[in-house]
């Protein structure tokens, strides 16, 4: 192992910048909740990248049940589902993913994901400069 390698329990970091995370054993808490008005309904998002490791990109791990979150984004956004659906709406239309699939909204795009049940889901997103 090079001494520059920075290893933490779920993330392995290089020195020229590649990151490897064991996705499976990201575990997200109380810490990691967002509101989102009933106290039944929350959302739960653990950021697997800082700002400074990927200025343009960040990448999440998301877990919400029973729960509606609305979004407007300001960025593209690419997510895959791990385990359970996740139904998105946006334009008077929606789209539900299970798990295995994978799904691309643009910038710009206003609308809302549903989780009727358990969902975890992985979010990628892009943006030229984070605000």
């Amino acid at each position: 192992m090079n001494t520059n390698e920075i290893i933490y329990p779920i993330k392995h970091v290089l020195p020229n910048g590649i990151i490897s995370i064991k996705l499976p054993e990201v575990q997200l808490g109380s810490r990691d909740s967002i509101s989102l008005g009933p106290k039944t309904e929350m959302l739960y998002a653990k950021d697997l990248l800082t700002v400074t490791e990927s200025p343009s990109m960040g990448c999440s791990v998301m877990e919400m049940n029973n729960s509606t979150y609305y979004f407007e984004l300001n960025h593209d956004e690419v997510n895959y589902v791990i385990e359970g659906s996740l139904t998105i709406i946006t334009a008077g239309r929606s789209r539900t993913i299970r798990a295995g699939e994978v799904c691309f909204i643009p910038k710009g795009s206003k609308g809302s994901y549903v989780a009727e049940k358990n969902v975890r889901f992985l979010s990628v997103s892009y943006a030229e400069k984070w605000e």
